[in-house]
């Protein structure tokens, strides 16, 4: 559409809908994913007859409004209920027989070492909400990638499947659980103070690296984080692996206290342990 335009929700950067691609300058653009508004406008199109209701966080304003629309559909108030992964946590409904998942890759394409582990468990969560009751149930999931061993083991409900394709992935890249993670995290809203504390932060933990006691830790980074700007600050990310829990520990002390003394007052450096998430 004329009005339409791109939206980033974590900066607030916009810009209007390209009519071509930049690299390849084709004018074969199509629109790709779909909110929840959009899937419960085209439900009340093809199911005219059918009362559909929305779970996401705009109509889950508090604690009341969730536990109503529950109450609904247990009573058989609520035909069709769409959502987002609010959907999908421990709803114990025994009248559904019929779970979709749409775009079932995004989360898979996330650049967090655990993307493949967080489908698997969504996949086999919201497939638990069909057929909890006297009737058989069924479950519709689409893809562009149905091979992939996360949609596959989700499917047949092959957890040991699933942990054998991804502890080879996790052991051959040295990520947890086959070691410890230490995530150092620096963000500013200064562009350029940031930078000069995250190259600050790289040299003190590349000497603290060459000492004896660190030589079997590794570093990864320091580069701009996957969702690289929040809210006009920008975000920068330093990965710390190590087999053992004491040299790791020790070694985040060192540096947490060298950096204490250095950096502007305007950027914050976090520590996160064992993180769980990447992003």
């Amino acid at each position: 559409a004329a009005d339409s335009y791109l939206l980033c929700h974590y900066c607030g950067h916009y810009s209007a809908v390209p009519e071509y691609c930049p690299d390849c300058l084709s004018t074969r653009l199509q629109e790709f994913g779909i909110g929840t508004e959009w899937v419960e406008k085209a439900l009340k199109k093809i199911l005219p007859q059918a009362r559909i209701a929305r779970m996401d966080r705009d109509t889950m304003s508090g604690r009341r409004s969730y536990f109503e629309l529950i109450q609904q559909m247990e009573s058989r108030e609520i035909d069709v209920l769409t959502g987002t992964q609010m959907v999908a946590k421990g709803h114990d409904l025994p009248g559904v027989t019929l779970v979709g998942v749409l775009l079932a890759d995004q989360s898979l394409n996330l650049p967090d070492f655990r993307s493949a582990e967080r489908t698997f468990q969504l996949l086999t969560q919201v497939a638990g909400r069909s057929g909890r009751g006297e009737y058989p149930g069924k479950v519709l999931i689409q893809t562009f990638n149905p091979e992939h061993y996360a949609l596959r083991c989700a499917l047949g409900h092959d957890f040991k499947g699933f942990y054998s394709e991804e502890i080879a992935l996790r052991r051959e890249f040295g990520y947890p659980p086959v070691s410890r993670l230490a995530l150092f995290r620096v963000s500013g809203n200064s562009p350029e103070k940031t930078g000069q504390a995250v190259r600050q932060l790289a040299q003190i933990a590349r000497r603290l690296k060459g000492r004896k006691e660190f030589k079997n830790l590794r570093l990864l980074g320091p580069a701009p984080c996957p969702i690289f700007r929040i809210r006009n600050h920008v975000r920068y990310q330093l990965l710390v692996f190590g087999q053992e829990p004491s040299a790791l520990g020790n070694f985040v002390r060192h540096i947490t206290k060298e950096t204490e003394r250095g950096f502007p007052e305007t950027v914050r450096l976090e520590l996160d342990r064992d993180p769980g998430s990447l992003l």
